[in-house]
């Protein structure tokens, strides 16, 4: 075999050799971007039904070999379903979050102390930052539910700050004594002497006889 002979069969081993290598990394890939797939639509699955339906079909589409045409039909359907579902979703952000701020409107109308309508009133602020994000929604349902309670607490018992203290029941049953009038008690008034009523007198010309 001639060296030009040889310098070609070695370049197409070559060729060979790393079309082979290209082909296992593609398929590797190719495996990765599957099960990425998978487990994305898993993960995205309880939002709503439609955009659920179109995952579990996406999931056995991927799973085949050929799936250009299978993907080709699905994501026009997959996307349509995705824009529907965060219009009902922005929907019900809206409702959640007038619910709960009408519910922390009518705690804060309530007599509270101000260790419940300060925090009260940071809640209030932070609702609307906080009710479009799902991973929240616990929170504020916890947080608002603390709330509630120290209110209505607080209404049924209230604190002993709210009372009168010690020293302002001592001075104001002071001063209601300074004000009322003095009453001399019973055994120091002085003693007045009876009155002793005067004898009737007789009619004239009677006489007494013995």
């Amino acid at each position: 075999m001639s060296d030009d002979a040889q310098r070609w069969k070695e370049k197409y081993l070559k060729s060979i050799e790393n079309q082979d290598k290209l082909e296992r990394r593609w398929a590797a890939r190719l495996d990765l971007l599957r099960r990425g797939l998978v487990r994305s639509t898993l993960a995205a699955e309880g939002t709503d039904k439609v955009v659920d339906q179109c995952m579990k079909e996406m999931r056995d589409v991927v799973r085949t070999d050929d799936m250009d045409a299978g993907l080709a039909a699905l994501l026009p359907r997959l996307e349509k379903a995705v824009l529907d579902s965060e219009q009902r979703r922005e929907t019900r952000v809206n409702q959640t979050s007038a619910a709960l701020t009408a519910l922390v409107a009518q705690l804060q109308t309530l007599p509270l102390p101000r260790e419940v309508s300060r925090p009260l009133k940071q809640f209030a602020k932070q609702l609307d930052a906080r009710v479009g994000q799902a991973r929240e929604m616990p929170l504020l349902l916890s947080e608002l539910s603390g709330l509630q309670g120290k209110a209505l607490s607080r209404l049924e018992s209230p604190e002993e700050s709210e009372r009168p203290s010690l020293l302002q029941r001592l001075f104001g049953n002071r001063e209601a004594q300074d004000t009322a009038p003095a009453q001399v008690p019973a055994a120091m008034a002085p003693v007045r002497a009876p009155v002793i009523a005067a004898p009737a007198a007789e009619p004239p010309g009677t006489t007494c006889s013995y």
